[in-house]
């Protein structure tokens, strides 16, 4: 049988389940939706600032993209853009269009964006394992596969606007189209996939190291597509079409900086918990449920059964396979770089492991409404003979199935950290003093200006005001820059700040073209920096702004 053909491609419980069936489909994805968006929503509701500093960095990022430099460093003068752009780009249009700052706009967005992953993830499962298969998949996706795992570990919906949670739409969007291109062998399709490969690494480099692997790998070794030799042509116009997309980021990363990595520490961070020491703890953790273990399991076996109501192709199982298989590599050679570093192998560092356990749990979700309508559909073979009949039970008995499931995991799921600790957070790094010091910046500084500050203060306040910093801490700062000089330098400028500290300070405060520092002390009891040679422009409870008179000279408003 030709692949592609109806027979192929029509799962069991989708056959004469009628008009309305897509219909009834449809609003119960809506309803997943919209309990999903009204709960970040409340999460998000009256914050003005996030709770976690990749967030912050986004915000940062944001801020220099609405000032007019779309592809400038957002901490280092003089240096370009490093980090996947798509995210800060949406909140900086957000915020230029609204009228608002970048952090109102991050905590506005947020909610909303959140609902790329869960849509993308629902038409994705949609194309594979049919309409019923996807609705229970959604639900699975949204209320019980993130079981009690930190939110980055998970694939679901959050309303918090991580990069790595918007990257999962076009990640998932890219797989329904991978899916397409090999059941109908037609140029468009691949296209297709280039382009959303390319939105991908806009997004994140993680979900676009493991789409652009699953995609060349069955493009080049599949047989839908004709012969080798078209295949071939068509993945690299495909890759090409990546490549256009993502140009501007491309442009900094490869054209400007040609990849070379001189501070490894970004892709190389291993986040405590996320290691392979933590396997039986992040399963644990994920599949809590003995019947969400089930529901797994009977998804395993729909797609080792040999026919049967598994996945609407062969092209399908072949995704699914590849998306498992090229998963597990990544992740485990994000885990074996030390000991190929230790071998003195070449590992260049890649990103950290837990974003592929969150894209991992994707597919975790998919299995698991896989598993709902293969039991749903054998429950309804053995309940009743008639054909006209069954495709109708069957989704009944998939989407009771999945909906028993989230009723029993919507109390806690309600009380996940993504919802209720990470608001308590938000609402701790609100503090009003660095509210106020970041809005004098914003007032009172040019985009030209440099700032001296430790990480916290130099990230919170002056990055996220659109202006640049001597340093960071070694994982926010671009991998493509050296970071020892920088944080050298800004160590030793902060240790100046004293009487008789002038001669360390200046010739440092000149060659990183220091305009301010901005001092964050630890409790009121501690006393700001006295030093003769810097000004203070500004105060507010613990967060000190000094004026350098260094580079350049100015006349800013006293603040104070």
């Amino acid at each position: 049988m030709a692949h592609g053909s109806r027979a192929e491609t029509t799962p069991m419980p989708q056959r004469g389940a009628g008009p309305g069936s897509g219909l009834g489909a449809a609003l119960l994805i809506l309803v997943v939706c919209a309990v999903a968006v009204g709960q970040g929503l409340r999460t998000t509701s009256g914050l003005s600032w996030p709770f976690d500093e990749d967030l912050y960095r986004d915000i940062a990022q944001a801020r220099t993209m609405a000032d007019g430099a779309w592809l400038a460093d957002p901490f280092y003068r003089g240096e370009s853009i490093w980090y996947n752009p798509l995210t800060p780009a949406l909140i900086a249009v957000t915020s230029k269009l609204g009228g608002i700052a970048a952090n109102e706009a991050s905590l506005r967005l947020g909610p909303w964006l959140g609902l790329v992953a869960p849509v993308g993830f629902t038409l994705l499962a949609a194309s594979l394992i049919g309409r019923w298969g996807a609705v229970a998949a959604l639900v699975m996706f949204v209320f019980v596969t993130p079981g009690r795992l930190h939110p980055l570990l998970c694939a679901t919906y959050s309303p918090w606007p991580f990069a790595a949670q918007v990257a999962q739409g076009p990640f998932y969007l890219g797989l329904a189209a991978l899916a397409a291109a090999l059941t109908r062998s037609r140029l468009r399709w691949f296209l297709l996939v280039g382009a959303l490969l390319g939105l991908t690494f806009l997004a994140h480099t993680a979900s676009a190291l493991l789409l652009g692997a699953v995609a060349s790998s069955l493009l080049l070794l599949g047989r839908e597509a004709g012969t080798r030799a078209r295949r071939a042509a068509w993945l690299g116009a495909a890759l090409a079409l990546a490549g256009a997309v993502a140009s501007p980021f491309l442009w900094s990363i490869l054209g400007r900086y040609h990849l070379r990595v001189v501070n490894p520490e970004p892709g190389a961070y291993v986040w405590p918990g996320t290691g392979l020491d933590s396997l039986g703890g992040i399963l644990s953790g994920a599949l809590d449920r003995p019947a969400l273990i089930g529901l797994v399991l009977a998804g395993v076996i729909a797609l080792l059964a040999p026919g049967g109501a598994s996945a609407r192709s062969p092209a399908a199982r072949r995704v699914i396979g590849a998306w498992a298989f090229w998963g597990v590599i990544l992740l485990s050679y994000v885990f074996a770089q030390p000991a190929l570093r230790n071998l003195g192998l070449p590992a260049p560092p890649l990103v950290p492991a837990f974003h592929f356990w969150a894209l991992l749990g994707g597919l975790v979700s998919l299995v698991a409404g896989l598993g709902a309508l293969w039991l749903g559909t054998g429950l309804a073979s053995l309940l009743t003979p008639r054909p006209e009949r069954r495709s109708a039970l069957a989704a009944l008995v998939t989407v009771v199935l999945a909906l028993g499931l989230a009723v029993a995991s919507y109390p806690s799921w309600r009380t996940r950290a993504d919802f209720v600790a990470t608001r308590r957070v938000a609402e701790f790094h609100s503090r009003m003093d660095r509210i106020r010091a970041h809005e004098w910046i914003r007032r009172h500084t040019s985009v030209d200006d440099v700032f001296l500050a430790e990480h916290d203060a130099g990230l919170r306040v002056v990055a996220t005001a659109g202006r640049r910093l001597v340093a960071l801490d070694a994982g926010f700062s671009s991998p493509f820059v050296p970071w020892p000089p920088r944080a050298a330098a800004a160590a030793r400028m902060l240790a100046s700040l004293r009487p008789g500290g002038h001669e360390a300070f200046h010739p440092l405060a000149v060659e990183y073209h220091v305009s301010y520092v901005v001092i964050q002390r630890s409790s009121a009891e501690e006393p700001f920096p006295e030093a003769p040679f810097v000004g203070r422009v500004f105060q507010r409870g613990n967060v000190a702004v000094y004026r350098t008179g260094c580079w350049p000279e100015n006349d800013a408003p006293d603040g104070r």
